[in-house]
């Protein structure tokens, strides 16, 4: 199990670039990525996605990559025609002033002097993608952490689930003989009221198969004993978190159900507990990938 927050970062430096690659990723119910890459390096953008894509399923994912040529590898060039063009001018205000035109008068004209720095798509990723790789193997053992907390957590409160589910069965097992005795009295009632009135017969039969089988849990803790199977193989699988948070919200469908047909004590305070526990698994679930 993976969480979805973690950060990695890896600083390179050859005789051509200074790279710096850096993620950081948070929590999202999907898988949002944001790549910020150097202008002149668009290209890299798609490729450092596709990584991403194919290491991550949920999450905010900044990825920035900075790009930066060494100081040997950097020339400078004279924009030859615009000096000379500015030389005739300042020459043409200087000589009849009897003053000389230097390289400081050049120097103050911006854009005689550029920069030249290498642009080689290729080359700049041949050495930025192992950048990549190792701030990514980063990200990923932060968020592998981040989810082995969560699944020791989300194990221990399916442990207590299966528990409080266990003493659901007990204490109706256990109460049976009371439970159905009292359903048969409340039927015979029922039956009683429904007979002095004018209702028929096909009312009459519903009323009383409802009053006999309300009670009745079974079906609804060999549902929710289902899910939880699902719940752990999931688990084991290394499952994705909506799909066990969905399982955990179908297994709530069955505890609220049960706490709703039975009216011992016993029984519904181990739904309480139990859709505690479903409570605090979906949020840690909420936060792996």
């Amino acid at each position: 199990m993976n969480g979805m927050t973690g950060y990695g970062r890896h600083e390179q430096s050859s005789e051509r670039y200074r790279i710096s690659a850096e993620l950081r990723s948070y929590n999202s119910r999907y898988l949002e990525l944001n790549v910020s890459v150097p202008p002149a390096l668009g290209e890299l953008e798609q490729r450092i996605r596709q990584k991403l894509d194919a290491n991550l399923a949920r999450g905010r994912v900044e990825a920035q990559l900075r790009v930066a040529a060494a100081e040997a590898a950097v020339e400078v060039e004279v924009n030859g025609p615009l000096s000379a063009a500015y030389r005739r001018a300042l020459w043409q205000l200087a000589e009849p002033l009897g003053q000389a035109v230097t390289v400081d008068h050049l120097l103050s004209v911006g854009g005689l002097l550029r920069e030249c720095r290498p642009q080689d798509k290729e080359g700049v990723w041949e050495e930025a993608e192992p950048a990549v790789d190792t701030a990514m193997a980063q990200l990923l053992a932060s968020r592998r952490v981040e989810g082995e907390a969560a699944e020791a957590d989300v194990r221990s409160q399916l442990a207590q689930l299966t528990g409080e589910l266990d003493t659901i069965r007990r204490d109706t097992a256990s109460d049976a003989d009371a439970t159905a005795t009292a359903r048969v009295r409340d039927a015979a009632a029922r039956a009683r009221e429904l007979l002095t009135s004018d209702a028929d017969d096909e009312r009459v039969v519903a009323a009383l198969a409802s009053l006999l089988v309300r009670a009745d849990i079974n079906e609804e803790l060999v549902r929710a004993r289902g899910h939880l199977v699902a719940l752990e193989a999931a688990l084991a699988e290394d499952g994705t978190g909506k799909h066990m948070e969905f399982l955990c919200q179908e297994v709530l469908r069955e505890v609220n159900t049960i706490a709703s047909k039975s009216a011992a004590y016993g029984v519904a305070a181990a739904a309480v507990r139990a859709k505690g526990c479903l409570e605090r698994m979906r949020e840690q679930l909420r936060n792996v990938e």
